[in-house]
């Protein structure tokens, strides 16, 4: 006779995921048996991506499955005790977020690192001439960016707007500041130049209004855009 415990970890894992959300997953099954517990901390379960509000197929999920402090969350999560107060499952929700907010900001900062090492050692390399020459180019690409999105004309949308010319001015910096050494100098006076505060809001505003499934795809070249900008930046009040 069949019963749910001879049932393979295949069809278990996606009884578990008809029991409702994440939390609600974990609330349940947790402590039961060791089984359950392994089966919950298994990547294909998803369960971690979605109590982190991650993609599965996100890059940085990835690398954090892979680091150290994922082995000692996922740890935590397979000892998990039945959870009736809730108490050592918040701890290790608590535990997952952190680790994962720690394991990010350390891999993007060896990126940014490494990126503006490289930056400034291909910079090194120019004459003066053409260190002029591409900051010139470099600041005329920036100043035909539609940052401001045509706000006044109600028929033109987000994603028209950024994936025609914003989104060629957007390669066109990339290329020139990381493979031309070129350097976007950054003001707090509009008259001087690129004021780096302005056009940080406008961007946190174009962000958040991304927020169509077919808007996603725009999201990762407006990040990108911010890192270029701060690795050629030689001002370093904003480094």
């Amino acid at each position: 006779m069949s019963t749910f415990e001879t049932l393979p970890d295949e069809i278990l894992m996606i009884i578990v995921r008809y029991s409702g959300n994440a939390y609600t997953v974990f609330r349940t099954y947790s402590g039961l048996n060791q089984r359950l517990n392994n089966i919950l901390v298994d990547r294909r379960l998803h369960l971690f991506t979605e109590l982190l509000y991650t993609n599965i197929n996100d890059p940085d999920i990835k690398n954090y499955y892979n680091s150290n402090s994922f082995y000692q969350v996922c740890h935590q999560f397979a000892t998990l005790k039945t959870t009736e107060d809730d108490k050592q499952l918040h701890q290790c929700l608590q535990s997952l977020g952190a680790s994962y907010v720690v394991d990010k900001y350390k891999r993007l900062n060896y990126e940014f690192q490494s990126t503006r090492k490289q930056f400034q050692s291909i910079r090194a390399h120019l004459t003066t001439s053409g260190i002029t020459t591409l900051d010139d180019e470099i600041k005329r690409a920036f100043r035909y960016l539609p940052v401001d999105l045509c706000p006044q004309d109600r028929y033109c949308t987000w994603e028209s707007t950024l994936s025609s010319q914003s989104m060629i001015k957007m390669k066109e910096i990339e290329f020139l500041v990381l493979t031309q050494g070129a350097s976007l100098e950054c003001y707090d006076d509009d008259e001087q130049g690129f004021n780096f505060t302005m056009a940080l809001n406008k961007w946190l505003l174009v962000k958040a209004n991304l927020t169509k499934s077919n808007d996603q795809k725009l999201i990762n070249p407006l990040i990108q855009l911010f890192k270029t900008i701060l690795i050629s930046n030689n001002n370093n009040r904003f480094i």
